[in-house]
């Protein structure tokens, strides 16, 4: 399968379509790593699991103070303040 092909039917169906909207699909690059696990890993995981899964977003920018893109710190930010506010209910009751 073509990730990148596959990406680009996505960002089409939702409505990225245009470069005026500051994204589109026919521009808009995505770069995959995908690489065997780390035998060191692999040693110390049970069978079946994988041990070292992880997901990267992002690139290093000036929108932010943190130097993350404003859309990825805004959600974070929208589910720190949703973690307290659970907090705040939970030791409430």
């Amino acid at each position: 399968m073509s990730i990148s092909r596959h990406r680009q039917g996505d960002e089409k169906d939702i409505g990225y379509t245009r470069a005026k909207y500051g994204f589109d699909y026919e521009t808009c690059s995505v770069k995959t790593s995908i690489d065997q696990q780390s035998s060191d890993i692999a040693m110390g995981v049970d069978t079946g699991g994988a041990g070292d899964q992880g997901l990267m977003f992002g690139y290093a920018c000036n929108e932010t103070p943190e130097l993350m893109p404003m859309p990825i710190m805004l959600a974070h930010k929208i589910a720190m303040r949703l973690s307290e506010m659970k907090s705040r209910i939970s030791s409430a009751i």
